[in-house]
């Protein structure tokens, strides 16, 4: 689901509120000229990993996100996605994606924030084709996982076009919005936070 769409059911100052605690994930995919955000439950990704260790966690995430970019919102004629889940098996095979046709132009164009993690290798093969190969065969299976789940983090993430530049992942959003919490809005989330602590 979109941020605006659950900031506008439940008004800005609960949103903002609610994230600052965790109790959704916010995601955002940025490009040159627009950066879109989706929510997804905690939950969704919780189960696939453990809360202290989240870069497999915000890899997958940032890998999905790509992906599903690269499905709505890329041409035929720079290499859309047309089967995601094969797209990820032959990644976790260790292939390398696009070497039959000689690469194509949107890998090198997309990927340039999982290559900056490391999670993917981007070769130039020629002049505007590229392939990839991933680097971190868990994320992937991560992803292979969280896809075969339903989880939220496959709805799309609607952007004008141009290529994918950043991920952000759940943690920085949060950040961002309690940096730029007032007072009110802190004692809500630390009284917030002491209530999920103890359970009620």
């Amino acid at each position: 689901m979109y941020d605006v769409d659950v900031e506008k059911i439940l008004e800005p100052e609960l949103y903002r509120r609610l994230v600052s605690v965790g109790l959704f994930d916010r995601m955002e995919v940025s490009n040159s000229t627009e950066s879109v955000g989706y929510i997804a439950s905690p939950n969704d990704f919780q189960k696939y990993g453990r809360p202290f260790e989240e870069d497999p966690i915000d890899d997958a995430k940032a890998l999905i996100a790509s992906l599903t970019y690269g499905q709505s919102r890329s041409t035929h004629t720079r290499g859309q996605i047309t089967m995601p889940e094969a797209l990820i098996r032959a990644l976790v095979r260790g292939e390398e994606l696009a070497a039959r046709a000689g690469g194509v132009r949107a890998i090198g164009e997309d990927y340039r924030e999982l290559e900056a993690r490391q999670v993917v290798d981007v070769t130039k093969k020629s002049y505007g084709r590229y392939t990839m190969r991933l680097l971190k065969k868990d994320v992937g299976e991560l992803a292979l996982t969280i896809i075969r789940g339903g989880a939220a983090a496959q709805e799309a993430v609607l952007m004008d076009g141009s290529p994918a530049r950043a991920f952000k992942g759940p943690h920085a959003a949060r950040s961002e919005v309690r940096a730029r919490n007032e007072i009110t809005d802190k004692r809500f989330v630390y009284d917030a936070l002491d209530r999920l602590r103890s359970g009620g």
